[in-house]
């Protein structure tokens, strides 16, 4: 495990909690939420999700989950336009200090190549699946920081 990678993670709960306080949207709880949707929704493009992208899910999300637990709640009516909009905090994450955004997107990508390549199969949806989801970050946190200076 990249305990860099997870200590940032970490470190972005705290800050969503801190931004929360201080009346943005958004918190820890569903920062953790939305990511644990984007990793399920990721790991399935390729026909289902392991118990290795599973413990991933856990190591870096701190977030508990089983193949029960996947199909009978998460699969697929949650799943469905999760990877088209980001999570609020990104937008708290503009406004809380330089470059916190961008450190963000760059840590999700980093998270996900992690998680995409758990399972020892790194399959060409998942691959594509997960630049879409990144690509769209780059947009929303584009047009965040295009907000912040005019505001």
């Amino acid at each position: 495990m990249n305990e860099e990678l997870k200590e940032t993670i970490d470190e972005f709960y705290r800050l969503a909690d801190k931004m929360a306080a201080a009346g943005y949207p958004g918190s820890s709880g569903e920062l953790k939420e939305h990511m644990m949707l984007v990793s399920v929704a990721i790991a399935a493009a390729n026909g289902g999700i392991t118990e290795r992208e599973m413990q991933c899910i856990d190591d870096y999300l701190g977030y508990t989950l089983d193949i029960v637990t996947v199909n009978k709640n998460i699969l697929p009516e949650k799943l469905a336009n999760i990877l088209r909009e980001p999570p609020s905090e990104l937008f708290s994450f503009v406004e809380a200090e330089e470059g916190a955004g961008e450190r963000f997107v760059q840590s999700v990508e980093k998270y996900l190549d992690i998680l995409i390549g758990a399972d020892g199969d790194v399959n060409d949806n998942e691959v594509w699946v997960k630049d879409v989801y990144v690509d769209m970050l780059k947009d929303a946190l584009s047009n965040a920081r295009s907000a912040c200076s005019q505001g």
